[in-house]
């Protein structure tokens, strides 16, 4: 993967933000934090007197730290990027449940899942095998940027498609930090709308059988930002469309789709391997 420096200098694998001091990939240099010269020939300016007119007006390009989590933002940001903390109104993210997560869209009792946490939280999960015969189609959708292209800060890129299989049980996506350690089996980087630890699918099974093995997917929204979305087989998103509840697994079926962010979309599909 090719590396980007940061307007601080740091050389950075996130594409969009610096993964050393979380800098906007493109925004003006931060201002040296270094001792001014102490040799004798150097002559401190005096402070300037404080204005009496207008204040000064922030740039959008300044960097303020989240109260909730300490990751640097933008000063223009409405949202924490990390972990979703809202400037405007000073509401923090609602904690996901952990322990057993209630599944939806099954036709007996709910069933014990694990937890909803991410993989890397439950020791066993991220290296369990998911049912066999399962993948994901991750798509740019044009349709989808209609209804949320408001929450990106740029154009919609060009349709494209990517066949990803799901081979463990516990499959995370979301967006990718090499400086927080955060590595998704689906990274959807290039999507700004999407959360770092956004939704994951998890093995379950299909009849909510807790006795019965794994044979299906079902998608759990972590506490997002911008919310994850399940549209039926056959069924098209629409204006109408709410998220699922955070931490609530919602089961799957062959063909049903999974939209996040501002124009991704997510269908699983059975092969029938």
């Amino acid at each position: 993967m090719s590396q980007t420096t940061c307007p601080n200098g740091h050389l950075s694998n996130d594409p969009d933000w610096c993964d050393t001091c979380g800098a906007r990939l493109g925004a003006v240099p931060a201002a040296p934090t270094g001792s001014a010269d102490s040799s004798p020939s150097a002559v401190l300016a005096p402070s300037p007197a404080p204005s009496t007119g207008s204040p000064r007006v922030a740039s959008p390009m300044d960097s303020v730290a989240c109260p909730h989590c300490s990751a640097p933002n933008l000063s223009d940001a409405l949202f924490c990027e990390d972990c979703g903390y809202d400037f405007t109104t000073g509401q923090a993210p609602d904690p996901v449940p952990t322990g057993t997560v209630p599944v939806t869209g099954s036709t007996t009792a709910p069933s014990s899942t694990g937890s909803a946490g991410p993989a890397g939280d439950s020791p066993g999960l991220a290296v369990a095998a998911g049912p066999a015969g399962w993948i994901v189609i991750v798509e740019i959708d044009p349709t989808w940027f209609q209804l949320k292209g408001t929450l990106a800060d740029r154009p919609c890129p060009q349709p494209s498609s990517s066949t990803i299989p799901l081979a463990l049980a516990v499959v995370r996506i979301g967006r990718s930090s090499q400086s927080r350690g955060i590595h998704p089996e689906i990274a959807m980087d290039s999507d700004t709308a999407v959360s770092r630890q956004h939704a994951q699918l998890i093995a379950v099974s299909a009849n909510g059988d807790t006795t019965a093995a794994h044979d299906a997917f079902a998608a759990v929204d972590l506490g997002s930002t911008n919310g994850t979305f399940v549209v039926k087989a056959g069924a098209e998103p629409n204006a109408d469309i709410q998220p699922i509840d955070p931490g609530v697994a919602t089961v799957l079926a062959d063909g049903d789709r999974v939209y996040i962010g501002a124009w991704s979309r997510l269908t699983i599909r059975h092969t029938g391997a």
